[in-house]
């Protein structure tokens, strides 16, 4: 996308000299309906790394009833981790928290969550771009994941803490409809800065080069 072109020319690139191709992993929303209206929305949480499925069972705090709210759902890693995988789930079994690991396909599962955590997952982009509010958290320690150089992350939020995921799923369960759609409109206009649909023109051009 064009936020990937920028840091090309940051390096010295010219810009004639890049070409955009686009990604598989852009959505188009062709039926924009958002499970608003139920009992227990659904927090879909997912995995990059190994280690981002134990630090997220170390950061909730099972003192809380956030999840007495909301259904939490977790989708782990299709390529490995199992040995973290396993680990985790001991530590949410210790703090007795419930959780659900998915078991539909990728975008069965988006289209049923009201909300998507992540943090270096590009499905998690792919969540926002099917039309569902993400939310970044920390659970990667040392690795500061912020593809949009956004200081002050507007559009996409960044929890460092519990308290922060807490406070900001809280605030976010208070809008009607049209602010929800509001915010995930503006995220998604800033993720298709960095994933473009595919360009087939373009890559034409570069087969005839």
């Amino acid at each position: 996308g064009k936020i990937a072109k920028e840091k090309f020319i940051q390096i010295g690139y010219k810009d004639n000299d890049i070409l955009i191709l686009g990604s598989s992993k852009y959505h188009e929303i062709k039926d924009f309906k958002v499970p608003f209206k139920v009992s227990r929305p659904k927090i879909l949480f997912m995995c990059g790394v190994g280690l981002e499925i134990i630090n997220f069972a170390k950061l909730l705090d099972n003192e809380s009833n956030l999840f007495n709210d909301f259904e939490l759902v977790i989708r782990e890693n299709p390529h490995s981790w199992k040995e973290e995988q396993s680990y985790a789930k001991k530590i949410f079994e210790n703090k007795n928290i419930k959780y659900n690991v998915s078991k539909l396909s990728f975008k069965d599962d988006i289209i049923t969550s009201k909300y998507i955590l992540f943090e270096t997952s590009t499905a998690g982009l792919e969540g926002i771009l099917l039309g569902r509010l993400g939310l970044q958290i920390n659970v990667t320690d040392n690795i500061y994941s912020n593809q949009f150089d956004d200081s002050n992350r507007e559009n996409i939020k960044y929890c460092i803490n519990f308290k922060q995921l807490h406070d900001k799923l809280k605030y976010y369960e208070s809008l009607n409809k049209d602010d929800y759609l509001h915010i995930v409109n503006k995220q998604r206009a800033q993720v298709n800065m960095l994933i473009e649909n595919i360009n087939y023109d373009t890559i034409k051009t570069l087969k005839e080069m």
